[in-house]
């Protein structure tokens, strides 16, 4: 199957990709959807890219204008999960991981709520997905305002694992410390954005700080200067091979 699949990528075969059972482990549930599907809801036709984004800012933008500005409100929401189901769907996904940012269940009142809607949607649209919600937190989130919250929300055993992700620069890694130690208690899996746009350094100190199981984009690693640098980057990301 590895073989087949790497094959496959060398190839540029896009539809045996497809064909391939696979996991997407790391999708922003509103943003990962099916354009087709949103168009044929929304009843709009959406401009395909032409072109690379510049950066994430610019990806965002074109997101927002095209297509968030056609799903507004609950419903808008909803299709956008639905969405992401039917395009893991049409990649031959099997094993989906969508992050959920902390304030989106609010459209819903409260997070029971929250839960019944997307866990429906989950049955409606491809109940034979093995679907993991993951809590996704911006990286300048006060956490001592959020414990609470958060202890709360870990209990109903609904999110599965948690991630910090955003500006890499806007707070020490650290001070999430609290909050990962809390969602290690209630066995969620350990994840978190680090050297996307911070060095190799940043990759090591966010493991061993918030001793992660897995590290969200991680490619400044690849960056490692000196040999003292790079053995102890790969000892901190060997972390991630440990079972749990």
């Amino acid at each position: 199957m590895k073989a087949n699949f790497i094959e496959a990528l060398e190839n540029h075969d896009v539809e045996r990709v497809k064909r391939i059972s696979k996991g997407d482990l790391h999708n922003h549930a509103p943003r990962g959807g099916n354009v087709s599907f949103i168009e044929k809801w929304a009843g709009v036709q959406i401009p395909r890219l032409n072109r690379k984004f510049s950066d994430l800012g610019d990806m965002q933008s074109w997101y927002v204008e095209n297509i968030r500005c056609h799903c507004q409100g609950t419903d808008g929401y909803e299709v956008r999960i639905r969405a992401a189901f039917e395009q893991a769907k049409d990649d031959g996904v099997t094993k989906l991981v969508l992050s959920f940012g902390l304030g989106e269940e609010t459209l819903y009142d409260n997070l029971p709520n929250f839960i019944k809607i997307i866990s429906d949607i989950h049955k409606e649209t491809a109940p034979e997905i093995e679907f993991i919600p993951e809590l996704s937190l911006d990286r300048g989130t006060k956490v001592d305002s959020i414990l609470n919250l958060c202890d709360e929300y870990f209990n109903m055993s609904f999110y599965q694992s948690i991630d910090i992700c955003g500006n890499e620069f806007a707070q020490p890694i650290a001070n999430f410390k609290p909050l990962y130690r809390l969602a290690k208690s209630y066995g969620l899996k350990l994840r978190a954005h680090a050297g996307e746009f911070g060095d190799a350094d940043s990759v090591k100190e966010a493991v061993e700080e918030l001793e992660l199981d897995e590290v969200q984009h991680g490619i400044a690693a690849a960056k490692c200067k000196g040999t003292t640098s790079i053995n102890n980057t790969k000892r901190a990301l060997a972390r991630f091979r440990r079972p749990r």
